[in-house]
């Protein structure tokens, strides 16, 4: 065989272990290990719009969509205690969520995925907004964790999300605390 045809017989042979893109999971976007929040009142939080997500072209890379972003975020806040319905009037919000930033690295062992998310979440009774604010958040994902670089940048935009949504918890719990 010539030079020509192993150079070929390479690309094709790297080419197969290639994999197509595929979405981002929900599941693997809910901060692990969370528990209740210590609020000093009943309250519940509820997912309004979501948006800012992209679907996966599995030609090109994983995005997040809005729909798995919106299942995330609602599993995370019922985890996390701030979903209880029985919550008076006054303790009732509407989160809404807008991801605004997600990188997407070429090439590399470890991809690092930069996210950023406004949040803005709204007290029902009144209509006030009680938090409005982009977070900013990484994950990283290991060559270890998978080899294949489409899986890889999933697997780091799973892990950035998912470190979004559990800043978003500290901030909000923080916020609803301090007015009660």
């Amino acid at each position: 065989m010539n030079a020509k045809a192993k150079i070929i017989a390479l690309m094709l042979a790297l080419s197969l272990l290639q994999a197509c893109a595929a979405a981002a999971r929900s599941d693997r976007m809910v901060p692990e290990n969370i528990s209740p929040a210590a609020t000093a009142q009943t309250v519940m939080l509820s997912v309004g719009s979501v948006g800012g997500g992209a679907a996966t072209n599995p030609m090109f890379s994983s995005q997040v969509g809005d729909e798995e972003f919106r299942q995330a975020l609602s599993e995370t806040l019922q985890a996390a205690g701030l979903s209880n319905r029985s919550a008076s009037a006054q303790n009732t919000y509407t989160v809404e969520a807008s991801l605004t930033g997600l990188s997407d690295p070429i090439m590399g062992f470890s991809f690092t995925v930069e996210s950023e998310v406004y949040y803005q979440v709204t007290r029902n009774s009144d209509s006030t907004t009680i938090f409005a604010e982009s977070i900013k958040a990484s994950g990283t994902a290991k060559v270890g964790e998978a080899f294949v670089g489409t899986e890889r940048l999933r697997i780091a935009k799973e892990y950035s999300i998912r470190e979004n949504i559990s800043a978003f918890i500290e901030a909000i719990v923080s916020i609803l605390n301090s007015n009660q």
